[in-house]
């Protein structure tokens, strides 16, 4: 008996949520196969879904998607897609990561895929993007004494290289490459990643830290009269 009680109400909490769409959002957009000569075509059946949210989406004939997003994710909030097709890989937006459109039901995003092993993902901005990450990574893994374990950021690219189909040795060098013009960088973020390829942590989280204080200030100076009472 109660276990049909509760069948009942679940099902009725379920139809009331169906009966007012004005509390689910959706993303919408296209996945698309772009080859080595720029042609793009569907990408079907892909399925798509917001990292860390889950509910994945498969894409239709025309590559169209829709991913709920849950109403905590605010306009402007950074989204990871995570995109799962075949033999092919995230293009645009560079590693997935975009800021939440303003108008979700005005708005259809793009997401390019293209073939593993692409020398496009080579380019400057993904592995930046990658040696981003591979920061982020490191300092999730400094203890309060400011030591960080045995991160190792080069098997973090090599892991991103395999799972993308390119040779190791080329990103490795690649990332090598961008580590010696970021240790040069007036910008702090920068020199923390730079900081991690040379296995310096605690500089690392220095540079971070630098950055962080940079982005307040710089928001401060756009907004003086923020959190400020007048005499």
């Amino acid at each position: 008996m109660k276990l049909a009680i509760f069948l009942t109400l679940n099902l009725l909490g379920n139809l009331a949520l169906l009966a007012n769409p004005a509390e689910t959002k959706t993303l919408k957009g296209r996945v698309l196969l772009q080859d080595m000569v720029g042609n793009r075509r569907p990408a079907s059946p892909a399925m798509v879904s917001i990292v860390g949210i889950g509910n994945p989406s498969v894409t239709k004939l025309d590559g169209g998607f829709e991913v709920l997003v849950p109403e905590i994710l605010q306009a402007q909030s950074l989204i990871t897609l995570h995109v799962k097709f075949r033999n092919w890989v995230l293009f645009d937006p560079v590693e997935g990561e975009l800021p939440l459109p303003e108008n979700l039901d005005q708005t259809l995003v793009k997401i390019l895929l293209i073939q593993k092993g692409s020398p496009d993902l080579q380019s400057p901005i993904h592995i930046g993007k990658v040696m981003e990450k591979t920061l982020e990574e490191s300092l999730n893994q400094i203890t309060p004494e400011g030591k960080s374990g045995d991160f190792d950021p080069y098997a973090f690219v090599k892991k991103w290289a395999d799972d993308r189909g390119m040779s190791e040795n080329i990103a490795l060098a690649r990332v090598n490459e961008l580590k010696h013009q970021y240790s040069k960088s007036t910008d702090p973020n920068k020199r923390a990643i730079a900081n991690i390829f040379e296995n310096r942590p605690d500089q690392a989280a220095t540079n971070f830290t630098q950055a962080a204080s940079k982005k307040i200030q710089m928001r401060e100076e756009k907004n003086p009269g923020n959190g400020k009472i007048n005499a």
